[in-house]
């Protein structure tokens, strides 16, 4: 499981979901005061209100959520296949929503807003995906070919 290379690329792209959690998205500079979003921003306002980036914060643990299935599901290369398109497309709505949270700060402060390391996160993502994608493909033409031979 772990000693294959697309189980490394998904627990890489596990790993950079994880750091979506502490890292900033976006900042924006409003009169001299830098505003940072976070998604830990939603997990820690305790006071019951509804903040901007709790969907994005569902959305990312959904994703974390489809990654550690679909390495649970090693065995079943089809079905992780189909995990992982599903979570190739979670991550490009990700980044929808990423350019949609970008788009709400800078109309709500008017200041300079600028794009965090992590903004990049959900298309580095989408790459690991897909090289994960190719390479179960690869194992299955693999092991359809060794059983031809038998």
């Amino acid at each position: 499981m772990v000693q294959r290379i697309q189980t490394l690329f998904i627990l890489a792209a596990v790993v950079l979901l994880g750091l979506l959690f502490t890292l900033p998205i976006v900042s924006s500079m409003d009169s001299g005061v830098v505003h940072t979003v976070k998604l830990s921003h939603a997990i820690t306002q305790g006071s019951g209100g509804f903040n901007i980036t709790t969907p994005i914060a569902v959305l990312v643990a959904i994703i974390i959520a489809v990654h550690l299935v679909a390495v649970g599901l090693f065995r079943r290369r089809m079905v992780q296949v189909r995990l992982l398109v599903f979570a190739l497309l979670l991550s490009l709505g990700l980044f929808g929503m990423f350019w949609l949270l970008w788009f709400l700060v800078h109309k709500a402060t008017g200041g300079d807003t600028t794009f965090r390391i992590a903004f990049i996160f959900p298309i580095i993502i989408g790459i690991l995906d897909y090289l994960a994608i190719s390479n179960i493909l690869k194992d299955e033409r693999l092991v359809r070919s060794v059983d031809r031979i038998r």
